[in-house]
């Protein structure tokens, strides 16, 4: 009464090993994206870090006897210099021959009794950029 049917499926290797070899390419491509994110987009590139620190040494470099006393008054200092008188931090790379020390500098122009703008420019490669802080007297 029941007979038992026996149906001999053929697997197609071809298309399963296509198959699989897909689900492997999106899923690596998926992984570099998620986990390895550009090192820009998610931590301080170390240009970042550099122009951090010659502002920070700028800060340093300004004390009240070497602000300009007038507003028109502009007060430069070169990189090289920071370096020189050792304002620079030893973990950061602007002391080595990428970054230009002698194009790189920082300039304050007094605004009031107490407040003086900083800007920093930094060059390095070819990578530029510049920051503009404050620096206010107590």
């Amino acid at each position: 009464m029941y007979e038992e049917i026996q149906i001999k499926k053929r697997i197609d290797w071809k298309k399963a090993f296509t198959k699989l070899g897909v689900l492997v390419i999106v899923i690596f491509i998926v992984c570099l994206v998620m986990f390895n994110p550009g090192k820009e987009s998610y931590a301080e590139t170390d240009f970042s870090k550099n122009l951090k620190a010659l502002v920070a040494a700028a800060k340093t470099y300004y004390t009240e006897d070497k602000l300009p006393s007038s507003n028109d008054n502009i007060s430069y200092v070169k990189l090289s210099t920071l370096i020189e008188e050792n304002l620079i931090d030893k973990s950061v790379n602007l002391e080595s021959d990428s970054c230009n020390k002698e194009q790189s500098y920082a300039k304050v122009t007094k605004i009031n009794n107490k407040e003086y703008s900083l800007v920093v420019y930094l060059e390095c490669k070819s990578e530029n950029a510049s920051s503009i802080d404050t620096i206010k007297l107590k």
